[in-house]
């Protein structure tokens, strides 16, 4: 029997808190195996990102639901080099982060 699982339960997790916009808190991730980037903004939005060191710039809402209803390719994609490039106009700027170390799950227990 074929299991369908979320495609967001096929990636490998790392999320870490930041601040942005000065006091509003969001939660990055990022997949450990094949390096695609989101946000779970303050209304609980998820966007897909790319993420800089001081920026995090929201990509194209193709991009975001292309990327959230496909599983984890399992390694890093040429055509997720382009992907990084589209822009929506939105992007956070970093005020703070601080790394945790979660269990390889991401689940945080």
């Amino acid at each position: 029997m074929e299991t369908n699982l979320d495609p967001w339960n096929t990636h490998d997790w790392y999320d870490r808190p930041l601040e942005i916009n000065r006091g509003e808190k969001i939660i990055q991730f990022v997949c450990r195996k094949c390096g695609r980037g989101f946000v779970n903004d303050t209304t609980g939005r998820r966007f897909a990102i790319r993420a800089s060191v001081f920026q995090l710039y929201r990509l194209s809402d193709e991009v975001t639901d292309r990327w959230l209803s496909q599983p984890c390719p399992e390694d890093r994609q040429t055509s997720d080099h382009d992907d990084r490039k589209t822009r929506h106009i939105e992007s956070f700027e970093i005020f703070s982060a601080r790394p945790r170390e979660y269990p390889r799950n991401g689940t945080g227990n």
